[in-house]
């Protein structure tokens, strides 16, 4: 988990060499966050942000306020 850091900073090598999917509560990120890190990027909420650090894998699902 990163916290507090500007968006346009988080590229590799802030992300492990294996990471394959980052997971974001901000728009912002999850737009640009692709181009950024090579990443396939997911927006969840804080929740689910916390259960993908826990577990290693993000969600399948969108959050229910994007369905």
């Amino acid at each position: 988990m990163i916290p507090d850091l500007c968006w346009c900073s988080i590229s590799r090598p802030v992300f492990p060499a294996h990471a394959r999917t980052v997971i974001t509560t901000s728009g912002k990120y999850a737009h640009y966050g692709p181009g950024l890190s090579g990443c396939a990027v997911r927006l969840g909420t804080l929740t689910d942000c916390a259960d993908a650090l826990v577990s290693g894998r993000a969600p399948v699902t969108v959050p229910e306020w994007l369905a």
